[in-house]
Formats: C-alpha cells, structure tokens, sequence
C-alpha cells in the first residue's frame, strides 16, 4: 500500500511540498528512495 501511496498519490507531493516545505525535486528524491527502499533496492550513490 506505501508503494502504491508513494506512486500514484499527488497529495503526497502537495503535502511534502506545502507542509514541510520541500522543493519538488527534494521530495521526489525523497519518495524515490522510500520506493527504492520498499522494492528491496540499494540506496543511491549519488550523494543527493
């Protein structure tokens, strides 16, 4: 159910963006790395 929250749900960007003040971009990496998590995959190397 998270993963399909994390997806498929635009509330989740509004409320990242408005409440907690996230750019778009951070709260996409963000939600990214939830999806990533949840699907079992290793954390980005990237640094961001």
């Amino acid at each position: 159910m998270l993963v399909w929250i994390t997806l498929f749900d635009e509330r989740v960007i509004v409320d990242l963006t408005v409440d907690l003040g996230w750019s778009p971009r951070a709260a996409g990496r963000r939600l990214a790395d939830a999806v990533r998590g949840a699907l079992g995959a290793a954390p980005r190397q990237d640094g961001c």
